[in-house]
């Protein structure tokens, strides 16, 4: 797995293989050429099987932090290796984010 800090303190890291079978093709990854190709996505267009981002730690430790507080985030990106059909994460990013408040609800007049 290749490891590619940004000086910032967010690290990606990249598997281009798959770890069970050492392909570099994989179903997702395809299927987003294939409709780029077809017109039905912009060129640069990658959907993986499956995006997870996730704030790393406890809720009620997190909630006690002050506005600005550094909190370590992780976002993770599945594929399918096309030939033994395992999945796996070509690409990990690893870093902090910088606590915010959250954003006030909004209420549209005549709707809340």
């Amino acid at each position: 797995m290749k490891r590619e800090p940004d000086g910032q303190g967010n690290t990606m890291h990249r598997q281009k293989k798959c770890p069970a079978c050492g392909s570099e093709k994989r179903v997702f990854e395809r299927l987003s050429e294939e409709a780029v190709k077809l017109g039905a996505a912009p060129p640069g267009f990658k959907m993986p099987y499956q995006m997870e981002r996730r704030l790393v730690g406890e809720p009620k430790a997190q909630a006690e932090q002050p506005m600005g507080a550094k909190v370590p985030v992780v976002a993770v990106v599945l594929d399918i290796c096309y030939d033994c059909h395992c999945v796996y994460a070509p690409e990990i990013m690893t870093g902090k984010a910088e606590k915010t408040p959250e954003p006030k609800k909004l209420v549209v007049p005549g709707q809340g």
